[in-house]
């Protein structure tokens, strides 16, 4: 496996000799190649100024000269971005989706999927930006000012698995070193730190849809990594009496569970959760499709339907006494759940300074979200779901992917998707990465 760290520089503005060193002890501790790409300045910089020079000779052993191409399905961008831009992969897909994955040098975190034929290729086409080890130095206008908040010393690290496979994952300078998975690497030093992940949080699970190799990777990653907060998403699909089957007969004979079966399902994985990590506490995270329940339930279509009607009606009478029936199901199935928390709406649950509260799907006063204002909303310093197709936002917001298979019954199972088995883990310093789940090769 070949394996690099890789970064970028602002031509104009000092390095972070520290930040700097620290990616040589890890490039020398992994055998990584360490690579540095240039950014586009924001003021016109004098091509013979010898500060400049400078800054090149002392990166000419890992400067990014031209394109590099790491397999056939992942290259770095030879082009150079201006740093003052809001988004810096507009206009990108178009690129992506004939030539590959770009990496595009940048001093941001900034990911995005493009979509693909499944049935080409399960290998995800997407843009990642590399963050910096510059300074920050940004023009004292409008754009320059807002940007300049958003700066982020960081890298990526590439793992190339085979000639079409690969994996990345996003380190973030905290003024001292960065974390990797349960290293930390300094200027001058690379040590263990068993506790360095303190929480993930999962792909939205859909229990009835779940992917089974790609639940047991996560599961096989918390055990590994002894985390002990674990956030899930929309773990009840609510299949078996959702609306967007309502008055579709045929679909719903089809159904092969019962509600009491869906539910007890579900339930089982959060009791299975609760066995095999016994030194964990898991969140459900208040999620839209959980609520096509407490939906059937204030229509009353349980009225007409004999096969979920005795258990809906103990649901509405639980739900009439001020308890989530969600939450309800869940512990009279598995019959207890001592470790998990069920948050409504309203709750936060903020680890290292991070919201992992919010599932994503609603906004700011009731509007529907974007990955946009949700990163406005927390300023970045914020982990959702809901999309199934991961991504970390302009403002630095991440975004989950799906823990499901990539093509399901409810997308018509279109052969195209922009979905990915992805988590997030967050970092004791507050630091994220994404957690991608890289399917085998077809």
């Amino acid at each position: 496996m070949k394996k690099y760290i890789i970064s970028s520089y602002i031509p104009n503005s000092d390095l972070d000799a520290d930040f700097l060193n620290a990616m040589r002890v890890y490039s020398k501790k992994n055998q990584a190649q360490l690579i540095i790409g240039e950014c586009k300045a924001n003021y016109v910089v004098d091509s013979e100024d010898p500060y400049q020079e400078a800054i090149k000779e002392e990166l000419k052993d890992v400067l990014l000269v031209k394109g590099k191409k790491l397999n056939k399905n992942l290259k770095i961008t030879e082009f150079r971005e201006c740093i003052n831009v809001i988004d810096p992969l507009s206009g990108l897909e178009s690129l992506v989706a004939m030539e590959g994955s770009l990496i595009v040098p940048f001093p941001r975190h900034r990911f995005k999927v493009v979509p693909r034929n499944l049935t080409e290729s399960l290998t995800p086409r997407a843009i990642w930006c590399t963050g910096t080890t510059s300074e920050p130095h940004y023009k004292e206008t409008k754009s320059g000012l807002r940007m300049k908040q958003f700066h982020l010393k960081g890298a990526l690290v590439i793992e190339i698995l085979d000639k079409g496979i690969f994996n990345i994952r996003q380190v973030e300078w905290d003024g001292k070193g960065f974390y990797d998975l349960d290293m930390y690497y300094t200027a001058t030093s690379a040590k263990k730190v068993k506790d360095a992940i303190i929480a993930i949080s999962m792909g939205d699970d859909h229990t009835v849809y779940q992917d089974p190799s790609a639940m047991k990777k996560t599961k096989d990653f918390i055990a590994k990594y002894k985390i002990p907060h674990i956030i899930r998403h929309d773990t009840l699909d609510s299949a078996s009496i959702s609306h967007h089957v309502e008055g579709k007969y045929l679909t719903k004979s089809l159904m092969n569970y019962t509600l009491e079966e869906e539910l007890s399902l579900t339930a089982e994985s959060f009791k299975d959760f609760e066995r095999s990590f016994p030194w964990a506490f898991q969140y459900a995270v208040a999620s839209n499709h959980p609520e096509h329940l407490d939906r059937y339930l204030d229509e009353c279509r349980y009225k007409e339907d004999y096969i979920n009607h005795v258990l809906a009606l103990e649901l509405v009478y639980n739900k009439s006494i001020g308890n989530s029936p969600y939450k309800y199901s869940m512990n009279k199935f598995a019959e207890g759940l001592p470790r998990t928390m069920f948050l409504e709406r309203k709750d936060s649950i903020k680890l290292a300074g991070i919201e992992l509260g919010n599932h994503g799907d609603e906004g700011p006063s009731g509007a529907r979200a974007s990955s946009k204002s949700l990163g406005l909303s927390y300023s970045g310093k914020c982990v959702g779901a809901h999309t199934h197709s991961p991504e970390i936002g302009v403002y630095g917001n991440y975004t989950n992917g799906t823990l499901t298979f990539l093509s399901l019954p409810y997308t018509k199972d279109s052969g195209s998707s922009g979905w990915l088995n992805t988590n997030t883990i967050i970092y004791i310093n507050g630091a994220r990465s994404h957690h991608h789940i890289i399917p085998e090769a077809k």
